[in-house]
């Protein structure tokens, strides 16, 4: 039944959309009144079942009766540090606890769903501590199928036909992306999961003989993979490229067209929120209206003055378990305005890792995608939070956790090197700190490049 409500949400969507190329005030107000609508319910029902929604709500003098008639820019906004510290009092459910979820997140052999009835995984982001995400089922499925509706678009399996569909990223342990790639219907999907941790080749050869139609990647490691199939060692034609989680430049989009002749999307995503929105080949973001809103807001919660950097405020319409109201993603972007006076989201700044450059056993340089660091670290019980300084062929990780969890990523670290055959010529270290200070700008970076760093 909730499948088919939101399959009728998204036919409204896309008539507004038609309607809006001929009067685009109508198409504003139309989805603003969607919007609005979708606002007041989950506010009412975090109101209800969250104590530590009604209590900052009543702390802002937001009551039962104002719920009714609240807009966005009545209701505070939340930052991530908060969540964090008051999660347990954040979940509308009762029964759900931190440490209980990340005993279940860190245990390899648990089943599927938490209490056969939610999605849980674990993400840091710019605070660089790790805190535990969770949707019920029926939510999380209907972010799947609106991005399925959305992105793939591929209907092929109503003639009995699966869609050959891979997976590039962290597959070992519990994040988001690997969820909703695990929970893609397999009556629909013939799917491959490919570790970011395996090598080049290693990874070249599983497309090869997989030949996926589509391809789910994040656009550091994928770009990697341009002149592999300009040299012909790359043999595969994928009809759709998904990529997200770090920013695609504009120059890697028109290269990857160039070379691979398919269709594109750049999503936008977060652990906290998932798919909100995606931009098909050069085209404009568009944003999911019927999961959630974004605004880009100035530092003192206004709106960004168009042409201005701000921060990137979302509201998940979706997630009751765990609602993220008018949260502070941690996210940047400009506030473009188009000729039709419409605020256009046009992507976030930064997130943009370049790979991290070392030289093997055989003195040959290889690239290494940052994201495989940041998996050994996130998907390793009893670490806080950490931080990796790159120095020339060396690293130095900072983390902040138990004694037995330090000790299973220096293990892991190792394991790595050697899977990559650098283990002789780079070199590192694990620090153990109390912890770790954030910038000036309130974020602690993952990575810190350092090129007086020297380990001996």
């Amino acid at each position: 039944m909730y499948l088919i409500s939101i399959f009728f949400e998204i036919i409204l969507i896309e008539f507004i959309n038609l309607v809006g190329k001929i009067n685009p005030k109508i198409k504003n107000w139309a989805l603003n009144k969607i919007k609005i609508y979708k606002l007041r319910k989950i506010c009412k029902y975090a109101y209800f079942n969250s104590s530590f929604y009604r209590k900052f709500y009543n702390d802002h003098g937001i009551f039962e009766n104002d719920l009714s008639t609240i807009t966005f820019e009545k209701i505070p906004v939340i930052s991530k540090k908060e969540i964090i510290e008051n999660i347990n009092e954040v979940y509308t459910v009762k029964d759900l606890n931190k440490d209980e979820i990340f005993k279940y997140i860190y245990d390899e052999k648990s089943p599927e769903l938490y209490k056969n009835n939610y999605i849980c995984y674990a993400t840091s982001g710019s605070l660089g501590t790790k805190f535990p995400v969770s949707n019920s089922l029926i939510d999380f499925r209907k972010i799947i199928f609106t991005s399925f509706i959305y992105g793939s678009k591929s209907f092929k399996f109503l003639f009995g036909k699966k869609i050959k569909i891979a997976l590039i990223g962290l597959i070992n342990g519990r994040g988001a992306g690997i969820s909703i790639f695990r929970n893609c219907p397999q009556s629909i999907y013939n799917r491959k999961e490919i570790s970011i941790l395996d090598s080049v080749d290693n990874i070249i050869e599983q497309l090869n003989n997989f030949m996926p139609e589509q391809i789910i990647s994040y656009p550091g490691i994928f770009v990697s993979l341009i002149s592999h199939k300009k040299n012909g060692k790359l043999k595969i034609n994928p009809k759709l490229i998904i990529l997200s989680g770090e920013v695609l430049s504009d120059e890697n989009t028109k290269l990857i067209l160039e070379i691979f002749k398919c269709k594109l999307i750049n999503s936008y995503n977060a652990s906290e929120c998932f798919n909100m929105g995606l931009k098909r080949n050069e085209k404009p973001y568009m944003i999911f209206p019927n999961l959630c809103h974004i605004e880009i807001l100035d530092n003192d919660n206004k709106p960004a003055s168009a042409g201005k950097l701000g921060r990137v405020i979302v509201t998940n319409f979706i997630n009751r378990t765990q609602p993220f109201i008018r949260y502070d993603i941690g996210d940047c972007a400009l506030n473009y305005i188009n000729e039709k006076g419409e605020q256009i989201f046009n992507g976030v700044e930064g997130r943009s890792y370049k790979p991290l450059e070392f030289k093997n056993n055989s003195g040959d340089k290889i690239e290494i995608a940052y994201l495989s660091f940041y998996g050994i670290t996130i998907f390793t019980s009893g670490i806080i939070k950490a931080q990796m300084h790159i120095g020339h062929n060396c690293f130095k990780t900072l983390l902040v956790g138990d004694d037995e969890g330090i000790q299973k990523c220096k293990e892991s670290f190792e394991d790595y090197l050697k899977k990559l055959n650098i283990d002789q010529t780079v070199k590192f270290k694990i620090e153990k700190v109390n912890d770790i200070q954030p910038e000036l700008n309130g974020k602690i970076p993952f990575i810190k490049y350092e090129n007086s760093l020297i380990i001996y």
